[in-house]
């Protein structure tokens, strides 16, 4: 059995994947613990089957047609570590990332996650998806308890998954899993020197339609327990969802990192599409709650 877990959600492509392991090897080499890696991929046979050769100390798996949150749970249902972390193939790890959230975990903190650090900062979409998807979670950070963990650099303790594991055997969403857990008592710690950087590579398009599937997903699940009449005051209550977030982001990029004000107002524009995407999923999941097939089937396309 290993000491600790880290699962690769690879939905991006072969030389993100490729980049990340080498990180990730590198990683390894420091570590005084027993640690496994797997890759769970949504890439062809051959694919699989050449990175597997290239990087023979990881797991490489091939899920077919799998998104980021069925590599997710593919992995995790294969983790045998006392601390299984979780990443994607877009994220590149800093050196220390893995004994940070080891020390953290022998400390005691069953549900831990790390900044997220912007690693590709070429354009204004580059950093609009930046600030959209994981600015909330920008370095530096402070030690302690947070309302939620980013699942692009979170981890957990083994037994704490296999006491909510029909929550994520399908697919593996943070705040479903988080949720869960923090009805277990167990609230997410931050770990300010487990950092990743993203260089998650997305068309403006893409990440209209992506957030906008986001959304619509996030709310159903909070839509389930809902009554008829909640569901109703969330759709009229969601045009204000843009300007909350965006706030929210200013706030937070103008206490951490000041000097990167000046591209938020220059993504300005891009970053509140983007919000405004989610919100928009947010309203017609409310509007229009899915039904349990139509969730599965929601699920295998975001």
């Amino acid at each position: 059995m290993a000491d600790t877990s880290v699962v690769v959600a690879a939905w991006g492509n072969e030389a993100l994947l490729r980049q990340c392991l080498r990180h990730l090897d590198a990683e390894r080499g420091r570590s005084t613990a027993s640690v496994e890696v797997i890759a769970a991929t949504s890439f062809p046979a051959n694919v699989t089957t050449r990175l597997a050769a290239e990087f023979p100390w990881a797991r490489v798996e091939s899920v077919p047609n799998g998104t980021v949150f069925t590599l997710r749970a593919r992995g995790v249902a294969l983790a045998r570590g006392a601390l299984v972390a979780i990443i994607e193939d877009h994220a590149v790890v800093a050196p220390g990332w893995l004994s940070a959230l080891q020390q953290a975990h022998m400390k005691g903190h069953g549900v831990l996650g790390g900044p997220v650090d912007n690693g590709r900062d070429g354009s204004v979409v580059d950093w609009a998806l930046y600030f959209v998807e994981y600015g909330m979670y920008t370095p530096p950070a402070v030690a302690g308890e947070v309302a939620a963990v980013s699942g692009v650099n979170a981890a957990y303790d083994a037994t704490l998954l296999r006491a909510c594991c029909d929550i994520w055997q399908c697919a593996f969403h943070e705040n479903e899993v988080n949720d869960a857990l923090a009805a277990m008592g167990q609230r997410p710690w931050m770990v300010p020197t487990a950092v990743v950087s993203s260089h998650l590579p997305m068309s403006f398009g893409a990440a209209v339609a992506h957030l906008f599937a986001g959304g619509r997903q996030f709310a159903g699940y909070r839509a389930a327990p809902a009554t008829s009449g909640s569901r109703a005051l969330r759709v009229l209550a969601s045009p204000a969802i843009p300007f909350l977030l965006f706030a929210r982001l200013v706030q937070r990029i103008r206490v951490r990192r000041p000097d990167r004000l000046a591209w938020l107002v220059r993504s300005a524009g891009a970053t509140f599409v983007m919000l405004s995407a989610w919100a928009a999923g947010e309203c017609v999941g409310y509007a229009l709650p899915l039904t349990p097939r139509e969730a599965r089937r929601e699920v295998r396309r975001v």
